[in-house]
């Protein structure tokens, strides 16, 4: 014990006492409650025995340039709860292993309505009622595990920003961070972060939060690989790299979020959405995907109802159980291309490739677009076959071109897809008509 500063056993800081640990190594054995006090940690090195962490309840917490780790690592440590009228700032600092702590607690404190006996926040968790924010700021935090929030939980006033969160898993929700309401995440990484049995790899997001600036590399969920937003949230200037889930492989989101200047990078989904699965009511906007892949539906994009997707860039995304169908021909679109006058690699030119990408990141996106794929790929071939019967089949080709097929094309560019999809279908219908 001799190479430790101090020990500091069950230590009660009450209201109008101050504790200062700077400078040093210090075993935290216990809880070391801040109720109404001051806990002020400068350059030190807290080590916390098994069971042991900090509960701050309506006090004072600073702690700058400081790490928090467990005595020993496959024991952990609960981790730093900061509950109500919070003062304070954390700042460059690491924090590593934490195992969370239980929700019995904050049940007591009167910050959760039940005990379920569930762990929050691997290494921190933050209830902030005090209208000032509280900063969170270039701090790391690794190898911890909870519940809810693997690496931290905060909620309320509180601001992360430009903090690292590294191989943190949560059991249910928020692999690296779960956050509540009126948080914001500014310039953030989550690498390998994980929530393999619920949602958000990387983070959840409950409501009225902002997420603007951050990466997302490598995190796995059965919902949203990298990030799941449950309402009302806007996501901004977002990267998503190599990202897994069930549904919606780099992110999933439920109702009337703002998705903004977002990019997805082979992003991969086990079933629908292989970079986003939205629910309804959500805004897609300004957004970049590339080769993301869902085995079922929606290479990029997954979309369940009532969702607004603006002017997006595609390239390379695919549902892979329609991935054979891509190298076919688009049947009635080919057919009119050849007869205007499209040589043998009008299969590859810029218009069928421009068709396709529609399908694949667009139509094939929602339950209403796949039938019309399908159905399209049941009975174009046989419409094909009775055109190329008439003996007047290129005055048929040029009217679907410039009545149909030319304005969907026109239409794709401008990203106008849901009047696409109108032309589309009045073509389809004038076809059937015709020929079936």
């Amino acid at each position: 014990m001799e190479h430790y500063k101090e020990k500091l056993e069950n230590l009660i800081l009450e209201k109008g006492q101050t504790k200062k640990l700077q400078d040093g190594e210090f075993l935290i054995v216990g809880t070391l409650l801040v109720e109404g006090g001051s806990l002020v940690i400068e350059n030190a090195k807290l080590i916390f025995t098994e069971g042991s962490g900090i509960l701050v309840h309506d006090g004072t917490f600073e702690a700058t340039n400081s790490t928090f780790e467990p005595h020993y690592y496959n024991a952990g440590w609960v981790n730093v709860s900061l509950v109500g009228n919070i003062k304070g700032f954390i700042r460059n600092c690491s924090f590593e292993a934490g195992k969370g702590r239980e929700d019995t607690i904050f049940a007591e404190l009167g910050f959760f309505e039940e005990k379920k006996e569930n762990t929050y926040g691997g290494c921190l968790f933050i209830f902030n009622s005090n209208p000032s924010v509280f900063d969170v700021s270039n701090c790391s935090f690794k190898n911890s595990e909870a519940d809810f929030g693997g690496g931290a939980y905060v909620d309320g006033r509180v601001r992360v920003i430009n903090c690292n969160f590294f191989n943190c898993k949560a059991n249910w929700d928020g692999g690296g961070l779960s956050v509540g309401r009126g948080v914001e995440v500014i310039k953030c990484k989550f690498e390998h972060c994980k929530a393999p049995n619920r949602i958000g790899g990387g983070l959840v997001a409950d409501k009225r939060n902002l997420i603007r600036d951050c990466l997302f590399s490598n995190c796995r969920a059965n919902g949203g690989g990298g990030a799941y937003l449950w309402e009302e949230n806007r996501l901004e200037n977002c990267a998503f790299a190599t990202c897994h889930a069930d549904v919606g492989g780099g992110l999933k989101a439920s109702e009337k979020n703002e998705i903004v200047n977002c990019h997805f990078a082979n992003c991969y989904s086990k079933d629908w959405g292989g970079c986003v699965y939205l629910w309804e009511g959500n805004s897609l906007e300004g957004c970049q995907f590339e080769n993301c892949i869902s085995e079922t539906g929606g290479g990029a994009i997954y979309c369940h109802r009532h969702n607004h997707l603006g002017k997006n860039r595609y390239k390379n995304c695919k549902p892979k159980n329609v991935q054979g169908k891509c190298k076919v021909p688009c049947f009635i679109t080919t057919a009119t291309l050849k007869a205007l006058g499209g040589n043998e690699t009008v299969d590859d030119c810029y218009e069928l490739n421009l068709f396709r990408q529609y399908r694949d990141n667009y139509l094939l996106s929602t339950p209403e677009g796949y039938q019309l794929v399908e159905e399209y790929y049941r009975i174009s071939p046989f419409i094909v076959e009775k055109i190329n019967a008439q003996p007047n089949r290129e005055e048929i080709y040029n009217l679907l071109w410039e009545k149909y097929l030319k304005p969907c094309l026109r239409e794709i560019e401008k990203g106008n897809f849901e009047r696409v999809k109108e032309i589309y279908i009045q073509m389809v219908e004038y076809l059937k008509k015709l020929y079936l």
